[in-house]
């Protein structure tokens, strides 16, 4: 089955884009977890989310 060229160009766009959204996404998480108050969520403790920064910290170099 014949696969019409702007839908595999739409396809390869989207592919490019799964890197940058995926990286920024981490970072913008790991950025509400080190200062809660400044991504909108004041009711979350930051003590509390520092085991788990710890460990995805670490985890953000293999995104990609």
């Amino acid at each position: 089955m014949q696969i019409h060229p702007q839908f595999a160009r739409h396809v390869r766009y989207l592919e490019s884009q799964a890197l940058p959204l995926a990286t920024g996404w981490v970072e913008a998480m790991l950025q509400a977890m080190r200062d809660p108050a400044a991504a909108g969520l004041p009711g979350l403790d930051r003590k509390s989310l520092l085991g788990l920064l710890m460990a995805v910290e670490p985890l953000r170099m293999h995104i990609g």
